[in-house]
């Protein structure tokens, strides 16, 4: 998978399906339908936003499990607020495993997922990963609502 501006994708994306480009690999060229560059070096500057901005809080202990979603895995409790702050800002910066993130959560129980984000993106790739499994739920949250659960957590 690759990120980055809108011409340098369609550039790649014309380069790759050229016949002779096709290098004996077996690949497709697919664009998805994202919002934003996330989880790409060009979120840095989001990323020490978010990190800048996480730091100035109190937060107290974790109440529920936190899931690392660049590493996939599962954290009960962190000792450090440093180090949480550092892997939620670096959470848009990175890769995520998904798919781990899935499987652990479902090792916990039932999936119940809201997504903030009006192109249902992860719900698809969550509806796939998980559809086995007939009790989970998907909530869809739009612009209205994701303002609501905004307001809310400030």
């Amino acid at each position: 998978m690759v990120s980055g501006n809108c011409y340098s994708i369609s550039v790649l994306k014309e380069f790759l399906s050229k016949p002779k480009v096709k290098l004996n690999l077996n690949y497709k060229v697919v664009l998805l339908k994202v919002s934003g560059a996330y989880h790409s070096s060009l979120m840095n500057q989001a990323g020490l936003n978010i990190f800048e901005f996480m730091n100035k809080f109190s937060l107290r202990p974790p109440q529920k499990y936190i899931f690392n979603n660049v590493t996939g895995d599962v954290f009960v409790k962190y000792n450090s607020k440093l180090l949480l702050v550092f892997n939620i800002a670096k959470q848009i910066l990175k890769s995520v495993n998904l798919n781990k993130n899935i499987v652990e959560l479902l090792k916990i129980g039932n999936l119940d997922f809201i997504e903030m984000n009006k192109l249902k993106t992860v719900t698809n790739i969550i509806k796939v990963a998980t559809s086995s499994s007939s009790k989970n739920k998907f909530t869809l949250l739009d612009d209205v609502n994701i303002k609501k659960v905004l307001d809310l957590l400030q």
